[in-house]
Order: C-alpha cells, then sequence, then structure tokens
C-alpha cells in the first residue's frame, strides 16, 4: 500500500491591507516559513522555534515542506508527532521503545522497516538524536505500537515521552510536530482531548483541505457528528465557507493553546490541490473571507500537486 506523495508549489498569504480599511492583499510568498510570520532575522536570532501542525488536509506535507526550507537554511530539524504519523521511508525513524519486552514482536516487522534503529534506553536514543543531527541536520523520532504495524495499513510512528520531547527542543534548532489526526479526511472537528499540545510552543499551524467546500460535511470531516452538534447543522448539508468559520470558531478557537494564546503565533493554511475543482481565485475568495472572520496571527493559501519522491528531506 503506497501513500501518494505532494509538494507545495506555490503560497499565498492574506494581508489585511491598512491603506485600504476593510480589504485585504495577497502576497506570494517564495518560503512557508515566511507566510508563518518567521523571517530570516528571528531564525537568526532565535536559537528554538517550535512548531505544532493540527487539524487535517495537508499537516505531512506542511511538516515536510517546512523541513526542507530549514534544512537549507542550515537548521538542525527533529520531525516527531504526539499523536501517529506515517514513517517517512528516506531517512527512516529513530525510535525510543523502553520495553524490550516486545523487541521480538517489533523487529520481525520486516515490511516496517526502511532505515530504521530502535533504542531501548533514554541515553542511547539520546545521544543517537544528538550524533544524526551532527551528521545529517535533520532526524524523524517516535516510539512504536504494535497496534500501528498491522498488515493491512501503512505503518505509523506514535508519540515518546513528553519529558523526552523537552530534552529534543534543546538539542534541535526546529521541532517540527505532528499533534493531530484526521483519519485522511480534509476536514475535522476536534474532541476534548485533541489535538495533543505540548507544554511549550512558538508556532501553531491548522491546515484544512479546500476540497471540503460543498461536500455533505458526513463525508469530508472527521468527527462530523461533533460539528453537527455544536454547529447545529445537519450531516447531509454541504460544507460553505460560512459552515466552515463555525466549525473553527466552535472547535479549534475554543482549545486554550489558541484561545489564551499570547507568546504563541496562530496560523491557518488552507490547502488547495492543483487540478482540483477549486480554482485559485476561489481559494482566495475563501482565504480572505476566514480572515475576516477568524482571529488568526496569519491565513495562508498553499497550492499542493502530486510528487513521486519521499518529502521527507
Amino acid at each position: 500500500m503506497k501513500k501518494k506523495q505532494v509538494k507545495i508549489d506555490e503560497c499565498f498569504v492574506v494581508k489585511e491591507d491598512v491603506e485600504k480599511k476593510g480589504r485585504f492583499k495577497i502576497l506570494e510568498k517564495k518560503n512557508l516559513y515566511e507566510s508563518l510570520g518567521i523571517s530570516l532575522e528571528t531564525l537568526k536570532k532565535k536559537k528554538l522555534t517550535t512548531i505544532v501542525v493540527i487539524g487535517s488536509g495537508g499537516k505531512t506535507t506542511t511538516i515536510d515542506t517546512l523541513a526542507r526550507e530549514f534544512l537549507a537554511l542550515g537548521k538542525k530539524v527533529v520531525i516527531t508527532t504526539t499523536t501517529h504519523m506515517y514513517i517517512p521511508k528516506q531517512n527512516g525513524v529513530l525510535y525510543y521503545e523502553p520495553n524490550e519486552n516486545e523487541k521480538e514482536a517489533l523487529e520481525s516487522k520486516d515490511s516496517f522497516y526502511y532505515n530504521n534503529q530502535i533504542c531501548y534506553d533514554k541515553e542511547t536514543f539520546l545521544k543517537k538524536v544528538d550524533d544524526t543531527l551532527k551528521r545529517d541536520c535533520i532526524v524523524v523520532v517516535g516510539s512504536m505500537k504494535k497496534e500501528m504495524l498491522k498488515e493491512s495499513a501503512l505503518p505509523k510512528i506514535s508519540a515518546i515521552e513528553k519529558t523526552l520531547l523537552t530534552i529534543l527542543q534543546e538539542q534541535a534548532d526546529i521541532l517540527l510536530v505532528e499533534a493531530d489526526g484526521s483519519k485522511g479526511f480534509p476536514l475535522k472537528f476536534p474532541n476534548e482531548q485533541e489535538p495533543v499540545w505540548l507544554e511549550t510552543m512558538d508556532v501553531i499551524v491548522q491546515c484544512i483541505g479546500l476540497q471540503a467546500l460543498y461536500q455533505p460535511v458526513h463525508k469530508v470531516c472527521h468527527r462530523y457528528k461533533l460539528a453537527c452538534e455544536h454547529c447545529q447543522i445537519k450531516e447531509t448539508d454541504r460544507v460553505t465557507k460560512e459552515m466552515l468559520v463555525c466549525i473553527l470558531q466552535e472547535g479549534y478557537m475554543k482549545k486554550q493553546p489558541i484561545k489564551q494564546r499570547s507568546h504563541t503565533s496562530y496560523n491557518i493554511f488552507l490547502t488547495n490541490r492543483k487540478g482540483a475543482m477549486m480554482s485559485k481565485k476561489m481559494a482566495i475568495e475563501i482565504g480572505c473571507f476566514l480572515k475576516e472572520n477568524i482571529l488568526c496571527d496569519n491565513l495562508a493559501m498553499v497550492q499542493i500537486s502530486k510528487e513521486e519522491t519521499n518529502q521527507y528531506v
């Protein structure tokens, strides 16, 4: 079973036009990190930037792209998850699995292995992280759960101990974290336990797939029953831009790290697949509508297309 790889081709940022009150202007950004308000000057002055990616419809692609951009700047990058994420093939994964009783079962999964290593004690794990960062400037870390190694599914990595994440924040320049799951749907309404946050976060990126627009909500929204309950809609109703605003306001924007943020920026990425029914012009119009109705620091539309190579570097 092969997971389709995609890449980000274009990024357009919706900005308020200070000269024309109530209007917006669209800026094309060469780099994705710029759309998050991260400047080269910031990256030079500050050693650490922890970026947490949540939502649906483009999380892995966003992490992939940001990783490549930061690597091009000579930054040391650690990629991980607080939930589950697909295993990258090219770089492999450095695993921390303290339960050696699982060793035989885990290491027998031949199809699971690409370029992976398993560490059964914390000291070895942290040393290998440090060595890998010095050699390659990037490392993907996680834990292995047997339930994530089903024969019928693409293997995934799981979260490591949060105490280790704090140490990893000190070892890396950039920590990229996938902190949410959406079962492959382009839209999501989170439950009470989601996303799985870190204690320290500099940037939050919420991804939304624009292919959800104008489709019945039950077909494109993960946990659509919660969306129906909180937004007073029917599961057969089609997703509109107004419904999208309601789902954001009643779902993610009521989460404490977003609602009461002070030193953390909250950003929305609308992903639009090239060749999809929605044109770039329509995507920009929806982006402007969301920017007008949602209190976020930055809002960008990213055009994505298929690519055969793996995106982790």
